[in-house]
């Protein structure tokens, strides 16, 4: 089922309760017993698909029976009624015609997904059930990277909005998660690829897949280091995973996390450090004193590519056409004919990024045909958005600019920020005040985050687009970005 795959791509496989996800798990005797355990207290929210023969099924009427057991308890306000049929009720069930459903005949998955993620949203806020088992509170600051997507196509390339469902990395997230949960193995790890090999989704999944399981874990922006310290100092040697992405470029909080680790000697904590390489700042890491260098027992750990042959590079591209076309909703496009045997083929996200051009009817080859072709998508959107609000169109010319030099300033924190940030670039100096602040808007609405404005993502498309505002406009860039920089 498609809603399936779209609600693996948010969660990952595992959080989905679909037979075709636990194939393996669920061929046993007996399944009829591992249902009500599944359904009663493994199961944030129950989502029964309806329809007229529903009652006929075999599967269904046991499924069922389990379901109905929490009805009229605290655990009724979990289930989630759909149908493909306007069935009014089917009594025999005790589904009354009053009980409310959601009539999906039309609906495509995307739209099916969209209303099951927003049943979860508003159950959030709701107190934790009964049959919940406690554990550990997750601190506030230890998050799973997730985005909410705004419409712009290029973010569907985000790994943090996943859009793509996890796969081919089944084997390393087995490994990964027994490390994360051994207490004799070294506590600190180095993940290095180059840029878009896929290693925050990896890590991303890591943490779902542990999340499950009630383990603490998740990703340490470097801005939270003292409440991550301060929250190291005062646990017990609990298990934990603290990700920390981009760690190349924050030695010194990635050292200050460490030093707090070693000198409490929490051997159950474990450290995954995120990079595209280890080159001076890893060897510097290394030479941190106070127990640090000490942590640092494992070797870097390169990901692999996901996919390996032709073969998978083409499975994975199909995969992702799915993925973007049921998002999109339109009609998957015919298989490309193209052989996938390029070098660039072997990064996941350019491999991706095909996939979504395709779902666009676009055809690039070559890494930086593909990431202008992703670009001007982008350009697109920023150009509705333009006419929405009723600007003139020549501002659009100003628009990649103005992207390439936000990004490369690494986001604009406030409103006046990015007014005082647009109105020193050259296409915008001469515009009035009220323009650039609707423009400051329409790339804050397109772009919204920790900062007002966030840096164009993936990291692939930010840099190629930081690369040619710096290429194509010098002058801008040095003012903008490297003399505010120096301030």
């Amino acid at each position: 089922m498609k809603v399936a795959e779209f609600l693996a791509g948010k969660f990952g496989q595992a959080r989905v309760l679909y037979d075709e996800f636990h194939e393996a798990d669920l061929a046993r005797l007996n399944l009829d017993i591992l249902l009500p355990e599944l359904y009663r207290t493994e199961s944030e929210l129950v989502v029964v698909f309806l329809c007229a023969e529903y009652s006929q099924k075999r599967w269904c009427s046991l499924e069922w029976r389990y379901i109905r057991q929490l009805i009229a308890t605290e655990h009724e306000g979990r289930i989630m009624l759909m149908s493909f049929d306007d069935i009014n009720g089917i009594p025999e069930l005790g589904i009354l015609p009053g009980d409310g459903y959601v009539f999906i005949e039309n609906r495509s998955a995307g739209q099916i997904s969209e209303l099951i993620l927003e049943r979860l949203r508003i159950d959030s806020g709701g107190k934790k059930h009964d049959s919940t088992p406690q554990f550990e509170k997750y601190p506030d600051w230890l998050s799973v990277p997730h985005y909410n997507w705004t419409g712009l196509p290029g973010a569907l390339l985000r790994a943090d909005l996943a859009v793509v469902p996890f796969h081919r990395r089944d084997e390393e997230l087995k490994t990964w998660t027994s490390w994360a949960k051994g207490s004799g193995t070294y506590p600190v790890a180095l993940i290095i690829g180059a840029g878009g090999m896929g290693k925050t989704r990896f890590a991303r999944e890591l943490c779902v897949t542990l999340r499950i399981e009630r383990f603490v874990c998740g990703f340490v922006d470097p801005s939270d280091t003292d409440q991550c310290v301060n929250w190291l100092s005062a646990r017990a040697n609990l298990p934990s995973l603290l990700v920390i992405d981009y760690a190349e470029t924050a030695v010194d909080q990635v050292a200050e996390i460490l030093r707090v680790v070693a000198r409490r000697r929490l051997t159950a904590t474990r450290i995954l450090l995120l990079a595209r390489g280890a080159g001076d700042w890893w060897a510097q890491l290394k030479r941190k004193g106070a127990g640090v260098g000490d942590l640092l027992t494992g070797e870097p750990e390169g990901l692999e590519p996901l996919a390996m042959n032709i073969g998978q590079a083409r499975e994975s591209y199909e995969l992702a056409v799915s993925a973007f076309a049921d998002r999109f909703q339109v009609a998957r496009p015919e298989s490309a004919a193209e052989v996938f045997d390029s070098p660039e083929d072997k990064r996941a996200l350019i491999l991706h990024m095909k996939a979504l051009l395709a779902v666009q009817n676009i055809k690039a080859k070559g890494i930086d045909p593909v990431l202008q072709a992703v670009l001007d998508r982008e350009a697109e959107y920023w150009g509705k958005e333009r006419a929405n609000r009723q600007l003139p169109k020549f501002l659009e010319d100003g628009f990649e600019r103005l992207a390439g030099i936000v990004s490369g300033y690494n986001g604009v924190r406030t409103k006046n920020e990015a007014v005082a940030v647009i109105g020193k670039i050259g296409f915008f100096r001469d515009q009035p005040q009220a323009v650039v602040e609707s423009v400051a808007n329409l790339f804050h609405d397109c772009y919204p985050g920790a900062s007002w404005i966030e840096p164009i993502q993936p990291d692939l498309l930010k840099e190629y687009l930081v690369e040619k505002a710096t290429r194509e406009y010098p002058d801008d860039v040095r003012r903008i970005i490297f003399e505010i920089n120096l301030q």
